[in-house]
C-alpha cells in the first residue's frame, strides 16, 4: 500500500497529462491477465510436482503468503509460500521449494528469451545479445546439469557431498518448460501493457514496439538480481525508463512517468488478485465454521 500510495504521489508530481482514458483502462485489464498468467504458471510447475490445487486454493497460495516477498532480500515470500503449504495443504516444504527453484528459472528463462527475440525485432544488437545468449546460456545450464545428473561418475559424486542430488533430479528443463508458455505470455503481455500507457500520455503510433516490449522483461531480471531492494524497486522502474529512453526514441520525461505508472499497474494487478484471494478465504473460513456448527448439531 506504501508503495501505491508513493507511486500516485509521484505521478502526481510528474504533472503528466492523460491523453486517453481508453488506453489507461485497456493496460489496467492487461495487468488483471498478466497476473492470471503467472498464478497460471505456478500452478502448472505444482502439478508437475504431483501437488493438485483448485482454482481458489491456487490464488490463495500464491498471493496471500507471497505478499512477504516486498520485504528485501527475495526469499521471504518462497519462505511463507512453503509455510502456507504445510500448514494448508500438507505439502512438505520440500516439495514446494523445488517449485519455487523451477518458477525463477522459468522467469529468468523465458525474460531472457523474450527480451532477446523482441531486442532483434527491434533491431538493437546489444538487447538482443543480452536476452539470447543468457537465456541459451541458462537452458544449456539446466540441460547440462541435468544430463550430468543421471550419467553417474564425479558429477553424480559432487552432488551427493554436497546433498543437492534430489534437487537435481527434480529440477528438470521438462518442469521448466511447463511455466514457459504462461510466462512467454505474461512478458509479452507487460509489453502491451506499456505500449497502452504510452499511448495514453504521448501521440504514440507503436513505432519501435519490441523494443518497447522488452524493456519491462529486461528491467526485471534487474531488479530480481538485486534481491536487497523490495520486488525490485526502483531499479525496474529505472531500467524500463533507460531502455524507453535510449532505444525507443521516448522523451525522458514520458518514459520517467509510463515507468513509475507501469509500476501502479502491477500493483494493481497484484492488489485485485490478492483481495479475491482473501475473498475466497473468507468464503472457506466460512463454509468451515457452517460445517462445524452441523456436525455439533
Amino acid at each position: 500500500m506504501w508503495q501505491t500510495v508513493e507511486a500516485i504521489r509521484a505521478l502526481g508530481d510528474s504533472g503528466f497529462e492523460v491523453l486517453s482514458y481508453g488506453w489507461i483502462f485497456a493496460g489496467a485489464i492487461g495487468v488483471l491477465v498478466v497476473t492470471f498468467l503467472q498464478i497460471n504458471a505456478w500452478r502448472a510447475i505444482m502439478r508437475s510436482l504431483g501437488v493438485q490445487l483448485s482454482w481458489s486454493a491456487t490464488i490463495r497460495g500464491y498471493m496471500l503468503p507471497f505478499v512477504s516477498r516486498y520485504i528485501p532480500g527475495t526469499v521471504w515470500g518462497y519462505l511463507s509460500r512453503s509455510h502456507w503449504m504445510m500448514e494448508r495443504h500438507r505439502v512438505p516444504a520440500r516439495t514446494v521449494n523445488v517449485g519455487a527453484m523451477i518458477e525463477i528459472l522459468a522467469f529468468l528463462i523465458s525474460a531472457a528469451l523474450v527480451t532477446g527475440v523482441l531486442g532483434a525485432l527491434g533491431q538493437v544488437v546489444s538487447i538482443a545479445s543480452i536476452g539470447l545468449v543468457s537465456g541459451l546460456a541458462m537452458v544449456s545450464g539446466v540441460v547440462l546439469i541435468q544430463f550430468l545428473s543421471t550419467q553417474g561418475g564425479m558429477a553424480d559424486g559432487l552432488f551427493r557431498r554436497l546433498r543437492i542430488e534430489d534437487w537435481v533430479r527434480d529440477i528438470t528443463f521438462k518442469r521448466v518448460a511447463v511455466a514457459l508458455p504462461w510466462h512467454f505470455g505474461m512478458w509479452l503481455g507487460h509489453g502491451f501493457v506499456i505500449g497502452c500507457l504510452l499511448s495514453a500520455v504521448l501521440r504514440w503510433d507503436g513505432a519501435l514496439w519490441p523494443i518497447v516490449a522488452a524493456s519491462f522483461p529486461l528491467a526485471w531480471i534487474g531488479g530480481f538480481v538485486v534481491v536487497v531492494l523490495p520486488a525490485g524497486l526502483g531499479l525496474r522502474e529505472y531500467g524500463i525508463f533507460f531502455v524507453l529512453s535510449q532505444y525507443a526514441a521516448i522523451s525522458q520525461p514520458e518514459a520517467s512517468t509510463v515507468a513509475v505508472m507501469g509500476r501502479v499497474g502491477v500493483l494493481f494487478g497484484e492488489i485485485s488478485f490478492l483481495l479475491l484471494a482473501l475473498a475466497y478465504e473468507y468464503h472457506e473460513g466460512s463454509r468451515k465454521a457452517s460445517t462445524l456448527r452441523d456436525q455439533d448439531v
